[in-house]
């Protein structure tokens, strides 16, 4: 796969690997291609801007032997990767998917349209990921150049747009606090920028620091008066006099995602698979939940959000008899969280430190909580995180599976987990001598059979989750 890189420093990347361009020539061609893709530039453009206003002679054959050198960057591999010649020039077909740019003008939109929907935490991650992809200015090595002067301040412009945006949808989210040295910092590369003026001032009020926000209004209205002769604007003015009238609506009425929902937290019950274990109760509910809390900034970036979204809808909807189901979830700028119901069982590997199981248990349970695994994987949904502890065993003996990865981390092995579950058990037994559970059973027996058939679930006619 090609991909093209304009925001910093100019680059073509196949692979994985980054093409050497070639000389100022070649990359001026190039940059001139992608600053116009998907359109014809005539030559007599092009040369003006590859020869940097002093074409030579020879200046249309030199440019046949560049666009060859660049073709042979790009290759052949994706048909939709090319430089076609058309009358009267040359064009860079490739799709916005290929290029940094193209992302990042998608991944804007898309938080824009998440803000506008009402989803700042979507929104949140999206326009990070877009901003992520800057590693510099645009066309930082032409930006001075006439030709690229136009491209270079519209994307150095858009990414302004992006900050403001970020800096919107975590203001509604209620991270004012977190927001202020970051508006600070963005003030000094963009002084007149008023957007940034009046976040600035927003989240100083909402912080409680309503003398800092005035001063900040004051700070700008000098500093615009001296340098361009001008009054701040009328809605900046405004927003001065709501902060000095203590104007509620200035407040967030309602924190988006509030923490916890009305959970009540209890005791701390350890680390899961989706982060920190603590009881909780919901006010005039007679029942007891387990909600895990994870906070770290992985839970920000879009691919969390959308696969802890989707995995997440998926399990709540399923329903087996071996499977413990999400009661509620949901997720917020820095945390994610899952709820489900606290079930008094003993974990299996409490109850194998206290009896062995029998080879009839050890079938039964892996009948059940296969098929749990199977219909879970059939919803798109795999568990990742399959243990001692993550199997159940209520006071009949029954299984149940809990614990799934919302998002995992690395490629689940569900299949060669739920075996080394059963070796356990069986080492276990072996170390307790063997002993039988019950005169009709006879003690678990080892679990070769169960590495040579790993594409089927034992007990279970159903096949094996896909790796």
């Amino acid at each position: 796969m090609t991909e093209f890189k304009a925001l910093g420093s100019l680059s073509v990347v196949r692979d994985g690997d980054t093409e050497p361009i070639g000389g100022a020539r070649q990359r001026r061609l190039l940059a001139m291609l992608m600053i116009h893709r998907n359109a014809v530039v005539s030559v007599d453009r092009l040369a003006e801007a590859v020869f940097a206003g002093e074409p030579t002679r020879d200046a249309q054959t030199t440019m046949r032997s560049y666009i060859a050198r660049i073709r042979r960057v790009i290759g052949a591999e994706d048909a939709d990767v090319n430089v076609v010649t058309q009358a009267p020039g040359y064009a860079l077909r490739a799709p916005d998917s290929v290029t940094d740019v193209g992302r990042f003008e998608q991944l804007l939109a898309d938080g824009q349209s998440h803000l506008l929907r009402g989803d700042p935490s979507l929104a949140t991650a999206s326009i990070r990921e877009g901003l992520g992809l800057w590693h510099g200015e645009a066309y930082v090595e032409f930006a001075d150049e006439e030709w690229a002067r136009p491209e270079a301040q519209r994307l150095g412009e858009l990414h302004a747009v992006a900050e403001e945006r970020l800096i919107d949808a975590e203001l509604t989210c209620g991270r004012a606090g977190d927001v202020i040295a970051r508006l600070e910092t963005l003030i000094d590369e963009h002084p007149l920028r008023e957007g940034f003026r009046a976040q600035l001032m927003t989240a100083l009020y909402r912080t409680g620091r309503q003398a800092d926000a005035l001063r900040a209004f004051r700070h700008y209205r000098e500093m615009l008066a001296d340098e361009v002769g001008l009054d701040p604007s009328p809605t900046l003015i405004d927003l001065e006099r709501r902060i000095l009238d203590h104007d509620e609506t200035l407040q967030l009425v309602e924190s988006v995602s509030e923490p916890l929902l009305g959970y009540r937290l209890g005791e701390r019950l350890g680390n899961g698979p989706n982060g920190a274990l603590h009881v909780a109760r919901l006010p005039g509910v007679d029942e007891e939940y387990v909600i895990a809390i994870r906070r770290d900034e992985r839970v920000d970036t879009l691919e969390f959000v959308r696969t802890f979204e989707a995995n997440a809808h998926e399990l709540a909807s399923l329903r087996h008899p071996a499977l413990v189901p999400i009661h509620d979830y949901w997720r917020e700028p820095g945390a994610a969280y899952v709820v489900s119901r606290r079930l008094r069982m003993r974990s299996l590997r409490n109850l194998i430190e206290q009896v062995s199981l029998t080879t009839d248990d050890v079938v039964e349970m892996v009948r059940r909580i296969g098929g749990a695994l199977v219909l879970a994987e059939d919803r798109g949904v795999r568990h990742g995180s399959i243990s001692l502890d993550s199997i159940l065993i209520d006071e009949r003996g029954s299984s149940y599976i809990t614990d799934f990865t919302i998002v995992h981390e690395s490629e689940p092995h569900d299949v060669a987990d739920l075996a080394a579950t059963v070796a356990a058990c069986v080492h276990q037994n072996r170390r307790d001598g063997d002993p039988t559970h019950g005169a009709a059973s006879t003690p678990c027996s080892p679990v070769a059979p169960l590495h040579r058939t790993q594409r089927r679930w034992p007990g279970s006619s159903m096949t094996s989750p896909r790796r």
